[in-house]
């Protein structure tokens, strides 16, 4: 875990940033935010977070005021409180000749339609949308003239309702929006389901002429938008504004890591979002201080193309100690969630130090004095990934502290790790359920678990050999290591014939990194509603075009992929 450097941050999108939420009036919620240039007007937003009653109308009023345009958005509720949104944003300015502006009455057209499909439907066309056990969902389609703030009053209309947003596939131009919404209807729902039909048409209608009349739905801010930014942003293409936004989020970063304690600056380097503490939520480690952080980025655990074509991809080789190369060959990764803990170890005496950690500060140079472990969320392929689970020498042994640790970052509420730039105080107090849990344990939660690039020595030895058909230490390493290989089953409390007739998910539950991830599971246990998540496949990957340092020698990379079922009683 941890060959992937962040200081290939510059060839990825401009994510997570303070300005990028100022931009775009989201900042001090709970969200992190993506931007990407696309051709010579548009820009792709995408915001991931926990669901707030008035982001997206606080997000529709800022897109306007930025003399923006919304041609296309994608609504995506993966789980309860779980939001993921994409936006395809023009300038307005470079629109007049493809779409010239017409002025319109007070009166919107609207053309609104409800009917009930089966839940296969909105499956199909948008995987990853949570459904739970539902069979059917409640499909609006509405045409009307663009309004600022329309399409958060038409959701919270809805929901007023008793229905759960799932999805929306929302169209526009500069005077007109066509949307598809896909709701679930809940247990309190106020109308009849045989009666929606009827009644959604109407209540949207409702809704977007108090809209268009600043009525209620619009909540506390302003309805009538002025088009022209703020000075600060006036930029003629999407490439220079996003420039621009990138340019101060990269200055507001750069303060933030110049106040940040010394042993934490490392871990900041090159780091797309802020972090913050002493974080006093969660676990909590003797003599440390603690700092989270999270943010939208792009990052990548598959293998290479050229890994997926050749016939050895999944097979250990001979030649194991090939020199190693310097990056991975994935320049464009997957937008996910990254979730980061730093345990620092405050200053001491250095009396307890031992003395194979003063022999290491000798041969490597000054040893780590924080603990590190990072997590890639994946919200639509439902695959955690674990890239970092470094203790450093920091956490107590026998504790299980950076199992735990790891976990909280699925378990932790969201006041833990999302904080405002300028109170620094938690903007989610309160919240519930707690950000992530829900995630969790919902019917569309985690399914794989991802350790990328194993360096611990004891889970790639038991793996490699494991993965083999004749399991032999002798074939894959040479026979001097015969005798590594012995001692590392003994840590691992297995005999060679226990090893020699176990099942690779066996095999893997007695390695150290098999051991965390129980751990882990054991404390999802305790948050589950029912039942409990059980290892029911692992899978060994290697890239032979990366290698990694791994017990003094350079070895191909490995990763684990851990299949997760739920098991009830």
């Amino acid at each position: 875990m941890g060959c992937w450097q962040s200081s290939n941050a510059a060839h990825f999108r401009n994510a997570s940033g303070p300005e990028t939420q100022r931009y775009f009036d989201l900042e001090g919620l709970p969200l992190t935010l993506s931007t990407e240039v696309l051709g010579s007007s548009g820009i792709e937003l995408r915001v991931t977070g926990l669901l707030s009653n008035n982001a997206l109308l606080r997000l529709e009023l800022a897109i306007a005021r930025r003399g923006l345009v919304t041609l296309a958005a994608k609504l995506m509720n993966t789980a309860d409180q779980i939001a993921d949104w994409t936006f395809e944003l023009h300038m307005k300015s470079m629109m007049s000749s493809l779409s010239p502006p017409r002025r319109y009455g007070t009166t919107l057209d609207i053309n609104a339609t409800a009917e009930i499909v089966p839940a296969e439907v909105i499956q199909d066309l948008h995987p990853g949308v949570a459904l739970g056990s539902s069979r059917e969902v409640v499909q609006v389609t509405v045409k009307y003239r663009m309004v600022a703030g329309c399409r958060a009053a038409i959701i919270n209309e809805l929901q007023a309702m008793g229905l759960r947003l799932v999805c929306a596939v929302c169209k526009g131009t500069v005077n007109d929006n066509n949307d598809k919404y896909w709701l679930q209807l809940q247990k309190d729902a106020k109308v009849p389901q045989q009666e929606l039909n009827f009644h959604i048409p109407k209540q949207v209608r409702n809704a977007l002429e108090l809209c268009q009349n600043k009525g209620e739905t619009i909540g506390p801010r302003p309805s009538t938008i002025q088009n022209t930014p703020p000075r600060r942003y006036e930029y003629d293409s999407p490439s220079k504004l996003c420039e621009a936004i990138k340019a101060m989020d990269a200055d507001a970063l750069h303060s933030h890591r110049m106040t940040a304690p010394a042993a934490l600056k490392e871990s900041l380097r090159n780091l797309e979002y802020p972090m913050h503490g002493p974080c006093k939520g969660g676990i909590q480690v003797e003599n440390s201080d603690k700092y989270v952080g999270i943010g939208l980025v792009h990052r990548s655990a598959a293998p290479s193309a050229a890994d997926k074509a050749s016939p050895a991809a999944n097979k250990a080789t001979d030649t194991m100690n090939s020199a190693a190369t310097n990056d991975l060959p994935h320049k464009a990764g997957t937008l996910v969630l990254e979730i980061r803990t730093v345990f620092i170890k405050q200053h001491s005496s250095g009396k307890n130090d031992s003395y194979a950690n003063g022999l290491l500060r000798a041969i490597g140079g000054p040893r780590k004095e924080y603990a590190e472990f990072v997590t890639w969320l994946d919200l639509q392929s439902r695959v955690w990934t674990v890239y970092k689970l470094f203790n450093n020498g920091v956490l107590e042994p026998g504790k299980h502290l950076g199992s735990l640790a790891t976990a909280e970052h699925l378990l932790a509420p969201a006041d833990m790790f999302f904080v405002s730039s300028s109170t620094g105080e938690s903007t989610v107090k309160g919240v519930e359920p707690a950000w992530l849990t829900t995630l969790q344990e919902a019917a569309c939660g985690i399914e794989t678990i991802r350790i990328c690039d194993v360096v611990n020595w004891n889970t790639y030895l038991l793996m490699a050999v494991g993965a083999r058909p004749s399991r032999s230490v002798q074939e894959l390493f040479g026979g001097p290591m015969k005798v590594v290989f012995m001692q590392e089953l003994s840590h691992s409390k297995m005999s060679s014939q226990e090893f020699q007739k176990a099942s690779l998910v066996e095999i893997f539950k007695k390695t150290a990194l098999g051991r965390s991830t129980n751990y882990m599971l054991l404390a999802w246990k305790e948050h589950m509603k029912e039942g409990e998540l059980a290892i029911s496949q692992v899978d060994v990957q290697f890239h032979h075009d990366h290698f990694e340092n791994i017990h003094g020698e350079p070895r191909i990379r490995m990763d684990i992929d851990v299949k997760l079922e739920l098991v009830t009683e």
